[in-house]
């Protein structure tokens, strides 16, 4: 990630229902474009979509602080990310000097690291399927590579599963409790 740091000091209570962030993408039809942003989406930050050429005016609007922040991918994440196993450098342009932007900002990490998960899911899925049985073809494996990818985000977006701990009979009975 890369920061940069607009001098707006202040801040005051925490309001990230309404931390709006720019969201671009130089690789608009790469698989992880809108898993990423489907997770930036569901950290509940507002999101915006910003075309390409609308880059450098949504720099400024940071500035000015109409967007608390703006999200560049770069050119070839997805393929860098999902095929190469390389982590392209995501822009995040923000001022750090908020409250609200240092929380925005670990928002938007957890949605980078989400989609990072999701390609290294996908993969690790695509991997051992060739293992068990060779892709006919690479467009066999792309598509499956693609279905993976779909899948993680999914699982990604449902509800969490929630574990219950609870004592074993011995553990109540050592305990003087009874067992249930």
């Amino acid at each position: 990630f890369m920061g940069f740091a607009f001098s707006n000091a202040g801040g005051g209570g925490s309001n990230l229902a309404q931390f709006q962030v720019g969201f671009a993408s130089l690789d608009p039809y790469g698989a992880l474009t809108a898993p990423f942003r489907d997770m930036l989406v569901a950290t509940g930050l507002d999101v915006e979509l910003v075309i390409d050429d609308q880059i450098e005016a949504a720099r400024g609007r940071v500035a000015s602080g109409e967007l608390d922040a703006l999200v560049i991918l770069p050119s070839g994440f997805s393929k860098q990310l999902l095929e190469a196993r390389n982590a392209l450098t995501v822009e995040v342009v923000l001022d750090e000097s908020t409250l609200d932007s240092q929380q925005g900002g670990q928002f938007i990490r957890s949605a980078y690291f989400r989609t990072m998960n999701i390609a290294q899911v996908a993969y690790l899925g695509v991997e051992t399927s060739r293992l068990l049985k060779p892709y006919s073809s690479e467009s066999e494996r792309r598509a499956a590579l693609e279905a993976g990818v779909e899948k993680a985000t999914a699982a990604w977006m449902s509800t969490p599963l929630s574990a219950q701990f609870r004592k074993t009979a011995d553990q109540q009975m050592a305990e003087g409790e009874k067992p249930n």
